[in-house]
């Protein structure tokens, strides 16, 4: 997995070496890329709420962006973003300075929804942390939905449950409701949490 020093530089290298691939399966063509969001929007909307203010942290290219009226997506990388802002002129993008969120323009956006899809796998537990406890800053109920490879064996990745990231979500928030739901896809299992929460 990625320590905070390491986010950006790794995506900036991906993104530069397969362009728009860079999400996902990076060996496949973008037609086999769009397959994948689809089948994934498929499971996550029948459970995730789509009609709150939605910060879609690491946003990449936008592959979610039209499942949302209210959003705002937020990504590390210039270059991904770039892709978005182009196939999605009418939707509202940041650019990190840094992996944690702690831009203006995401406070004053005061996000309902924290959606993120096969992103803090890539980060390591103090990280996620950082990424969950930034959002405390809101002030606010919120809720969380958090889909992820449960059992992806990478060396920038690291795989876990929904009581992982219940775990994590522990040190800054009261968990007022959770829930969460399992597929198996290209041979791994896949998990996505939704919790409401308040801030400590």
């Amino acid at each position: 997995m990625l320590e905070e020093n390491q986010v950006h530089e790794y995506w900036e290298r991906r993104a530069n070496k397969h362009g728009a691939r860079t999400v996902g399966f990076v060996n496949k063509p973008l037609d086999f890329q769009s397959e994948i969001c689809e089948q994934r929007a498929k499971f996550i909307f029948p459970h995730c709420p789509r009609f709150l203010r939605t910060l879609d942290f690491g946003c990449g290219t936008g592959n979610f962006t039209n499942y949302f009226g209210s959003y705002l997506g937020v990504d590390i990388s210039e270059s991904l973003l770039d892709f978005a802002k182009t196939a999605y002129p009418g939707k509202r993008f940041v650019l990190l300075k840094q992996p944690i969120p702690s831009e203006k323009e995401i406070f004053l956006f005061k996000p309902e929804l924290f959606f993120s899809v096969t992103v803090l796998q890539h980060n390591s537990d103090d990280l996620v942390r950082k990424i969950f406890k930034s959002m405390v800053q809101i002030g606010q109920d919120m809720m969380f939905s958090i889909y992820e490879n449960c059992q992806v064996m990478a060396k920038h990745v690291k795989a876990r449950d929904p009581e992982d990231y219940l775990t994590l979500l522990d040190d800054y928030f009261k968990v007022l409701t959770s829930c969460s739901f399992s597929h198996f896809t290209h041979g791994e299992k896949h998990a996505l949490t939704i919790a409401k929460v308040e801030p400590l």
